[in-house]
């Protein structure tokens, strides 16, 4: 008789020790689960605001280009230099106008950045 209670309680450890490690499994692939959205997620976002540092950044870098090329511009004597000078003005005006366009198409603009380029836009 007592050799079936051992087996019962054998039986029973056992369930319950496969119980808990099919729990553990399941927590564990469901925490692995989240950290993978939540990783992704966070990707999404560095990306934008890399993106937008990036395109801001190229935006100062065109202006304050543009703001010496322009005193330059006024002060060379040769006109065929001159005329060059103001080809690549223009240039840096397009790579200004494709930087701002593309910081426009980014959805993650909040109204405040958004308010700030039409503000600039107008002027």
């Amino acid at each position: 008789m007592e050799t079936k209670q051992n087996k019962f309680q054998l039986r029973a450890l056992t369930l319950g020790f496969l119980a808990m490690l099919v729990l553990i499994i399941l927590v564990v692939g469901l925490g692995m689960f989240g950290l993978e959205r939540l990783s992704l997620d966070l990707d999404k976002v560095v990306s934008g605001h890399s993106q937008h540092n990036k395109l801001g950044r190229e935006m100062r870098l065109v202006v304050r280009d543009r703001a010496t090329l322009l005193g330059r511009i006024v002060l060379e004597k040769d006109p065929f230099a001159r005329d060059e000078l103001m080809l690549h003005f223009t240039d840096l005006g397009r790579r200004f106008g494709a930087a701002r366009t593309q910081l426009l198409a980014m959805p993650s603009l909040v109204p405040e950045e958004r308010a700030l380029l039409e503000e600039q836009r107008q002027r």
